[in-house]
């Protein structure tokens, strides 16, 4: 998972001196645990981007050390109810005014090994100076030397050739992005008719609607339209709009991938419910001595399995 600035520039110059701290973090057991310790590292004055890495237990922030110390990182951390030390960190930096991040949202990525294949193929691209890849969150921070056209489609393409689906979310200067809460979503079908509707308005660049968060992700450019049409525009398809709260940024994926197992288990155990007595009737009544005329009689197993698929198949 990722914590950057609230309204970060899509492609931005970056001219401040900046370093880099990687941290221990010890207490951390689920994705709620890493989602509170980045969030404290974010709201530290001068932090530019933090990633929390849950399964190795580490932090890495990017921060400006003219606005503050590698001491106070330790101390947010330590004081959201987390041991935290410090590891390493690189020395101040200038950065070119001219250097270019982009950051895309990767799916597939299941582990730790994901990841890094993903990190090594963005690092293959030419003009790359800097991947990091957050497996929980699902995104990817490029950052790319100055001049490099069309190199946000290079990297999609990338990390594709790597086994994984990619598209860019932040890209070019003078783009907004919005994050809305789309509400009456049941199929593919809807989430077509909110794309359409929202892609019909001027100043729309990209829409991106998750049917199992319940959210769309609209990049426009705030000079032709803005969030109050965007709305607009998705009411009138028939569904109901607002703008996700602070909390729900950054939570997307985390709370996709939980609706779906919780989708799953749901199917799971109502399965197991009608399975359960099929496998005793045919499987274990047969082997119990002083039930074999009541097993093996033909009508009883008739109207045994006759209850059971009845069941299932309602």
């Amino acid at each position: 998972m990722a914590v950057t600035p609230k309204n970060p520039p899509c492609i931005g110059a970056l001219g401040t001196r900046m370093a880099h701290a990687k941290l221990r973090v010890s207490g951390m057991t689920c994705a709620s645990c890493s989602s509170a310790v980045e969030g404290a590292l974010g709201s530290v004055a001068g932090v530019k981007h933090a990633s929390v890495a849950l399964l190795q237990e580490t932090a890495e922030v990017e921060f400006d050390e003219g606005v503050t110390e590698a001491s106070a990182l330790v101390e947010a951390v330590e004081d959201c109810g987390f041991d935290a030390s410090l590891v390493a960190v690189q020395g101040s930096k200038q950065r070119e005014g001219g250097s270019q991040v982009i950051s895309l949202q990767v799916f597939g990525m299941t582990c730790a090994s994901c990841s890094s294949a993903v990190e090594r193929a963005l690092m293959g691209v030419e003009g790359v100076e800097e991947a990091r890849v957050a497996l929980t969150q699902g995104e990817a921070e490029v950052r790319c030397q100055p001049g490099q056209e069309g190199i946000g489609d290079t990297l999609v393409s990338a990390v594709e050739d790597a086994g994984f689906e990619a598209k860019l979310i932040d890209r070019g200067q003078g783009q907004d992005t919005v994050l809305l809460k789309v509400g009456g979503m049941t199929c593919g079908a809807c989430v077509s008719s909110v794309e359409s509707a929202v892609q019909r308005l001027p100043g729309v660049l990209r829409v991106s609607v998750n049917l199992m968060g319940g959210t769309a992700e609209v990049c426009y450019n705030g000079n032709t339209t803005g969030p109050r049409s965007i709305i607009a525009a998705i009411t009138d398809a028939g569904f109901s709009a607002e703008p996700a709260g602070p909390d729900t940024e950054g939570r997307t994926a985390t709370d996709a991938n939980a609706q779906e197992l919780q989708y799953w288990w749901r199917l799971f155990s109502s399965s197991l419910t009608f399975t359960v007595p099929v496998f005793f009737v045919a499987m274990i009544l047969p082997r119990i001595p002083g039930v074999y005329f009541c097993s093996y009689n033909e009508s009883s197993c008739i109207h045994a399995n006759t209850c059971v698929r009845g069941a299932c198949t309602y």
